[in-house]
């Protein structure tokens, strides 16, 4: 084997290590972060984001977020509730319809479920869900309702469309995680480039 292509596997070599380096530490810091919640369930408001709906039901990561919604409303029943998903191309119907559907059949009255579903991102969830939430926040208070891997974009762009954000996590189906972490790295590190 010739110096150079000793050279060349030596940088490809390097490159993988840092890849695999890069990608442990993006997936601990997003985990890390997520777990650590910071409601304190007096906010007036609560946005639940959505994802994916197979059919007219919530898949199992988004029926994780509803659950913890509905945890929340049970400890806060002031709250007004936002469910944030529009719908995507292969869905039948937006994801808050069944996300409205999904809380009321688990106890959380019709008239606290506000409907957001044009989102198609979750820059977009926060965009079009903070001028449903300052109505009745004045102080921009709410609470993020999403999965644990998504709460740190989440958060970042809850403030940036005005309000004061924290968090309460879901946790997410364990065999979900492999597919989940390293798309949420791709995305952190979109929104660090372009913004969202």
């Amino acid at each position: 084997m010739n110096q150079r292509k000793k050279t060349y596997i030596k940088w490809i070599k390097r490159i993988l290590i840092i890849g695999v380096v890069f990608a442990a530490a993006c997936f601990t810091f997003i985990m890390l972060y997520g777990v650590n919640e910071t409601a304190d369930y007096n906010e007036p408001v609560l946005i639940v984001l959505g994802a994916r709906v197979v059919g007219d039901e919530p898949s199992a990561v988004l029926k994780t977020r509803l659950d913890a919604a509905v945890k929340y409303y049970e400890k806060n029943q002031n709250c007004i509730i936002i469910v944030s998903g529009g719908q995507g191309k292969d869905e039948i119907v937006p994801e808050a319809l069944v996300m409205q559907a999904y809380l009321a059949a688990n106890g959380v009255p019709k008239e606290k479920i506000i409907m957001e579903n044009r989102s198609s991102s979750t820059y977009e969830n926060m965009l079009y869900s903070a001028p449903l939430a300052l109505p009745f926040s004045p102080d921009a208070k709410v609470a993020v309702v999403t999965s644990e891997f998504h709460i740190f974009r989440a958060v970042r762009f809850a403030r940036a469309a005005g309000l004061d954000a924290s968090h309460v996590y879901a946790g997410t189906p364990f065999y979900a995680l492999p597919y989940y972490l390293p798309r949420e790295c791709m995305a952190i590190i979109k929104m660090w480039i372009i913004g969202k």
